[in-house]
């Protein structure tokens, strides 16, 4: 089994309530639009919905990607098909970043369009250098060259380790050759070893081509000869994985899933606390002291803490409409160290009263992982004390009793670029 070397969660918090009175985010707007579309099935009022955020919020290019095809969606709906088209080209062009709406437009393009007109396709590795497999490579050579059958974006590339022992000493950063085609990975060789570099390996998915399509995860093996210019063996367990996955470069690892797990305590006047476990490993070569992530504006994270509930130090600023984190480790996450934290806080506006209904609640929430494979999504509910259950979504949410209270849990796997939609409804007691 493959051992990934970094789980990192980002609360990637795009889901949020479509029954709020008032949309405080582009992001509560985006709910609303969806909830429009999908639950009361008035694409009229969704489609207004999403050409607003499209006009007033199109500085956030997440929430504006997004709000971009599902107005693609609703022109498709509605037998536009020559906007539609024009919709989720302007997602594939204009957003390639947004790898999950852009993904999911060009999907839409492949069923709508024929096939000489598709823009797109996923990007091969078709060359590497030194050749894979070959165990005679001179300990001399100082790079590491891949070349794809695409002209790539050069804003990222992922190159991943999956074993320090098999990773070469690197002595630059990575670099695009003119021609836009290949990607060199600067090296130090030793003489009679054998190595194992790999790209995309999920969740790192930075080389992408000049459209946003990701390209495939690929595995280079070769050996050097020894200091005798004899060849080195290379393990043949190395040597079959490599072939598996690079036969194959669309498709995605089934097991271990990535995990994203968060557990809410739900109050009375609708305040949702929130605890969320999440899971670090360093695979640099140096020492991880800092760390930073994102979260919409309705999410308010209070503290962190370590394995033994030590407080980790953290800085935040507000950027349009999210917060972004800083977090210290200390001491720092040593190369190939796991740490295991907590993250605690509040969110708002995703419980709301239904009107004309007295003490009746109702939540929605429609969840991207972004993580670019299956994910494990676990969700639990602590209902208020007193509190009845009217419906669920999915209707077979598992119940349970602690304390006294109700609490309802989800648990799926999300499929790369999917989602999950939950929504309850609730009555709450109220004394005479």
């Amino acid at each position: 089994m493959k051992k990934l070397n970094v789980i990192v969660f980002f609360l990637l918090a795009v889901a949020v309530s479509a029954f709020a009175a008032e949309a405080k985010s582009p992001a509560v707007l985006l709910q609303q639009g969806i909830y429009a579309e999908e639950t009361e099935g008035n694409l009229d009022k969704a489609m207004g919905i999403y050409s607003q955020i499209r006009s007033d919020y199109n500085d956030v290019e997440r929430i504006t990607a997004i709000a971009t095809y599902q107005l693609g969606l609703c022109n498709l709906k509605k037998d536009n098909k020559q906007k539609a088209i024009e919709l989720f080209q302007e997602v594939v062009n204009y957003y390639p970043e947004q790898t999950v709406a852009a993904k999911k437009a060009q999907q839409q393009l492949d069923k709508i369009l024929p096939p000489k007109t598709k823009t797109s396709l996923q990007p091969v590795v078709i060359k590497t250098s030194p050749e894979n497999f070959a165990n005679n490579i001179s300990p001399d050579v100082n790079q590491i060259t891949i070349t794809f059958d695409k002209t790539m974006s050069t804003n990222g590339y992922s190159w991943c380790q999956n074993d320090s022992q098999t990773f070469p000493e690197t002595t630059g950063k990575p670099f695009f050759g003119n021609d836009k085609l290949s990607c060199t990975l600067p090296v130090k060789l030793k003489a009679g070893q054998y190595y194992r570099i790999s790209i995309n390996t999920p969740p790192y998915f930075g080389f992408k081509d000049s459209n946003g399509d990701i390209a495939g995860e690929y595995i280079i093996v070769f050996a050097t000869a020894d200091a005798n210019g004899n060849l080195t063996a290379i393990p043949e367990d190395l040597i079959i994985e490599a072939k598996k996955i690079n036969s194959n470069p669309n498709s995605t690892p089934s097991e271990p899933p990535y995990t994203q797990e968060i557990h809410y305590d739900i109050e009375p006047n609708g305040l949702m606390n929130f605890s969320m476990p999440m899971h670090l490993k360093n695979n640099g070569n140096e020492p991880l002291s800092t760390y930073q992530f994102i979260n919409s504006d309705f999410v308010n994270l209070t503290k962190m803490t370590d394995i033994n509930d030590k407080p980790i130090e953290f800085n935040t600023t507000h950027e349009g409409t999210h917060f972004r984190y800083f977090i210290t480790f200390s001491p720092p996450i040593k190369s190939g160290q796991d740490f295991v934290y907590n993250s605690y806080g509040t969110m708002t506006g995703l419980i709301s009263p239904i009107p004309d209904m007295k003490d009746t609640y109702q939540y929605y929430m429609k969840h991207h992982p972004s993580s670019g494979q299956p994910t494990l999504r676990i969700e639990t509910y602590l209902l208020p004390k007193g509190a009845e259950v009217i419906s669920t979504v999915p209707p077979n949410m598992k119940r349970t009793e602690k304390n006294g209270r109700i609490e309802l849990g989800v648990e799926k796997v999300i499929p790369a670029g999917g989602s999950i939609t939950t929504a309850f409804q609730y009555k709450l007691k109220t004394s005479e």
